[in-house]
């Protein structure tokens, strides 16, 4: 077979521009539709005529529409029984209604009360004076489903924490004397607005502006279309879930082993957060009077505890987002603890000490609970306000003082209250 008459041959199956065997005297723009069962349908519908037959066409004239079903020729004999609507002849029993300027080339039509025995195809045809043409190759298809259409719902913008978003929700509105009621999740009754697409068809939509955390992460957005129809209304939901980037949060440490230390005693530290995307990077620091030092970089940091490793560590979690700090927690020869996640009970008691060389001096006493993270341990690290911290329930001088000198802090020997 020739590539000629092969390439012809596929044109023809495929429908493609071109592809009508015969010639486009009347050309129909209009899309292919789908139509709710018990609503309505607007036909957006404009037309042209060939260049060689312009001259025929007069907008002064009347001009007759007419819309025939399944079948488009209707000057032969016997095929009125294909016509569905006459603007000639407008019957109260059509549910057609011409809307358009017909001399202004615009056959706009207004479908009322559409059901699922409508679904076919549709062909125009123009009369006007001495032009009558039928467009034999653009007939317009119309689908009526039972169902409505879900809506779509959108976001525009980055989906990152602190970022401002705006998040739309949009449905087919095949009526627009009738569209559909949208709400959704984020908030009651918002004001619709109804746009005109490119094809002439029509768009009822909702928008929500947000700023986004991480606890907007996996939040699943519900937007539901309500479709009035004669005799009832129909709904449909739609949905999106965000899928939010946010730096580590919720960092923290976890000790493995004894909670008294010992000398040459193996420690593990443990890292975790939080995140999205998920951390990639976890650092270990350890407090020193420069400042913090980079000691390891990864989740689990093992050490062996002596003398030169006691003292305070964070971990570090990061990611593409941001990063987070753990709280600190100090590894002492007597036990650990989390500085900043104490509570510390304060009980103040007074009492008169005689010295040998008969000067009278105060001393306040503090008795302390401590309890950390984990669990109670045993401690003797200085807390954040520079205290001293023992083992649970024990008599600590708090300061030293004599009337004419400055308070010292000075560690003393622990006495048990009586």
């Amino acid at each position: 077979m020739a590539p000629a008459r092969v390439l012809l041959i596929l044109l023809l199956c495929s429908g493609a521009v071109g592809a009508c065997e015969y010639a486009r005297i009347l050309k129909v723009f209009a899309p292919n539709l789908e139509a709710l069962s018990g609503s309505c349908l607007r036909i957006p519908c404009t037309f042209t005529i060939d260049s060689r037959l312009r001259d025929q066409f007069d907008p002064n004239k009347p001009v007759k529409a007419i819309w025939s079903k399944t079948h488009p020729f209707l000057n032969r004999a016997g095929e009125d029984v294909y016509v569905f609507y006459n603007s000639d002849r407008p019957s109260n029993s059509s549910p057609m209604r011409m809307i358009g300027d017909l001399p202004g080339r615009n056959c706009t039509t207004l479908f009322s009360n559409i059901n699922s025995i409508h679904s076919d195809k549709y062909y125009l045809r123009i009369e006007n004076d001495q032009f009558k043409a039928t467009a034999v190759c653009d007939p317009v298809h119309i689908k009526v489903q039972d169902s409505p259409w879900s809506p779509s719902v959108q976001v525009s913008g980055r989906q990152e924490e602190e970022e401002s978003v705006t998040i739309t929700c949009s449905a087919p509105t095949p009526c627009p004397d009738s569209p559909p009621k949208l709400s959704w999740s984020l908030h009651q009754d918002p004001p619709h607005t109804m746009v005109t697409n490119t094809d002439g068809t029509f768009t009822t939509s909702i928008q929500q502006e947000m700023t986004l955390s991480d606890r907007h992460d996996g939040l699943q957005v519900t937007c539901s279309a309500v479709y009035p129809l004669s005799g009832g209304q129909k709904r449909a939901d739609g949905s999106f879930t965000l899928r939010v980037e946010y730096s580590p949060k919720n960092t923290s440490v976890q000790l493995s082993g004894n909670t008294s230390l010992s000398v040459g005693e193996s420690v593990t530290l443990s890292c975790s957060s939080r995140a999205r995307p998920p951390v990639q990077d976890f650092s270990w620091f350890r407090v020193t009077s420069k400042g913090p030092q980079r000691v390891h970089q990864g989740h689990v940091y093992s050490l062996t505890f002596n003398i030169s490793t006691q003292g305070q560590y964070f971990c570090q979690a990061k990611n593409q987002v941001g990063e987070q700090n753990s709280p600190v927690i100090t590894l002492g020869h007597e036990g650990f603890f989390f500085q900043n996640v104490q509570r510390i009970v304060h009980r103040n008691v007074h009492r008169n000490v005689q010295r040998n060389h008969s000067q009278r001096h105060t001393r306040r006493w503090t008795e302390k609970k401590t309890w950390s993270i984990m669990e109670k341990s045993p401690l003797l690290n200085p807390d954040p306000k520079g205290l001293l911290l023992w083992s649970t329930k024990q008599r600590i001088p708090k300061r030293l003082c004599t009337p004419r000198s400055e308070c010292l802090r000075r560690r003393s020997k622990t006495s048990t209250l009586q």
